[in-house]
């Protein structure tokens, strides 16, 4: 697919996929970035979609350094700060490249949480292959918990800087607060999806309440992501990982809650930056608030003075 076509379908689906209006859009991606629609097949042989971006050769003619960035709950590479974050900093010479994982979309309602390790290994060995050298990882909303995990239990020697945005503590206690709304109510769906698996029905899906909309979801699925034993954990992953981190919130995330952004600063004591994104729009929904409607371009000048302030530049390795 060409430059420009692939341009022309980010840009329609982007739109769709928004609140239908032209005016909500309030970022491009910008004109002198090249855009390739691409696929990335992980050791396993699934196929992911997404979107690479190339600075300008003007600006980069090789970037060496690369931003991977891995969604939220059903979500996909042309979606909030996965689909605007790789375009924005490629613009300012780093190699972008927004990602499926193989639980986007509807998919999610029946994914294994651990598979997702072969997907952001996947994503970091293709950037590679595409002349990259150094990674920043960032993991949005349930990416949150996918990158710290990824990066405790392979220590990726070619991941040099972490970010979790609109980032989730512990998956767990989040379904108690988010989800379900008490513990009884969430021992009471443990102790039937431990029954259904138990009977070899753990692909059967049950409706559950998440972000306020009722979804189907296998009881498989609610352990593996959200039971007792699941690893989405971050708070419990981040303290083995020896990485500078970068804590990206928004003022009007309401559902990335302000008590998990402490949970989370207390287990990246000393190697973790905590940046609040100040949203001049009150009236912002906490859905439009966690996908950082409005504040595309401020969050993109936060994360780039970072990484500078990092000396994670993008003509420059040690």
């Amino acid at each position: 697919m060409s430059h420009l076509a692939s341009r022309t379908l980010l840009w329609g689906i982007a739109f769709l996929w928004g609140t239908g209006t032209v005016t909500a859009r309030a970022w491009e991606i910008p004109a002198q970035v090249k855009v390739e629609l691409v696929q990335v097949v992980t050791e396993d042989g699934v196929t992911l979609q997404g979107a690479l971006y190339r600075p300008e050769p003007k600006v980069n003619a090789r970037p060496k350094r690369a931003v991977l960035v891995t969604h939220g709950t059903g979500g996909s590479f042309y979606g909030s700060i996965t689909g605007f974050l790789p375009p924005l900093l490629a613009e300012k010479g780093y190699l972008g490249l927004g990602l499926n994982r193989r639980d986007s979309g509807h998919r999610y309602y029946r994914s294994t949480f651990e598979d997702g390790v072969k997907d952001l290994k996947a994503g970091i060995d293709y950037l590679i292959s595409q002349g990259a050298e150094e990674i920043f990882l960032v993991g949005h909303s349930l990416g949150s918990t996918f990158v710290p995990y990824y990066m405790a239990i392979t220590e990726d020697p070619r991941v040099k800087l972490v970010g979790l945005s609109g980032a989730i503590a512990d998956l767990r206690q989040a379904t108690v607060d988010t989800h379900l709304g008490s513990r009884s109510k969430y021992d009471e769906v443990v102790r039937e999806a431990k029954i259904r698996m138990d009977q070899g029905r753990g692909d059967e899906l049950f409706l559950i309440s998440l972000f306020g909309r009722m979804e189907a979801l296998s009881y498989h699925t609610f352990l593996n992501y959200r039971g007792p034993e699941a690893n989405t954990v971050p708070v419990n992953w981040i303290p083995k990982i020896q990485r500078p981190f970068l804590l990206l919130h928004n003022s009007t995330d309401k559902l990335a809650r302000v008590e998990w952004q402490e949970e989370l600063k207390k287990a990246g004591a000393g190697k973790m930056d905590y940046i609040e994104v100040i949203d001049p729009d009150p009236t912002h929904t906490p859905g439009q608030g966690h996908s950082y409607l409005g504040v595309e371009s401020k969050v993109t000048t936060e994360v780039a003075d970072w990484l500078a302030r990092k000396d994670f530049l993008p003509g420059k390795l040690h």
